[in-house]
């Protein structure tokens, strides 16, 4: 699957946090997320974020987010997005701005955007 990926055009990175060689975090850059129909136009996206509960508040998050950020500007990217039902005003704390807000599931879902400084 890896060599499948390295000859792919598609966009698709993982990050993993480790804690004492224990994986601790993840985040993943990717074209698009499961929850993007709604939006085709935009991408890459950064998903699957995810701290274990106990390395949570230790800043963990943030730097998985900066390194999937980071990642996308030197491929080239602009603005990367990401959509969440439960963590929008972490995820603007991080600088990112709200895009567009809808109802999915019967959750209010954000799409939130991360520009790259001008």
């Amino acid at each position: 699957m890896l060599i499948e990926r390295k000859k792919s055009d598609h966009i698709y990175e993982s990050f993993v946090a480790l804690d004492d060689s224990v994986p601790a975090g993840t985040a993943t850059v990717l074209d698009h997320d499961v929850d993007t129909e709604r939006r085709p136009d935009l991408t890459p996206w950064v998903a699957a974020v995810y701290v274990i509960p106990e390395a949570r508040r230790q800043g963990i998050g943030e730097q998985l987010v900066s390194r999937a950020i980071t990642f996308a500007f030197s491929k080239g990217y602009k603005s990367v997005y990401l959509w969440t039902n439960d963590r929008r005003n972490w995820y603007e704390k991080l600088g990112w701005q709200l895009l567009e807000q809808y109802e999915h599931n019967n959750a209010v879902v954000s799409i939130l955007k991360y520009e790259i400084a001008a």
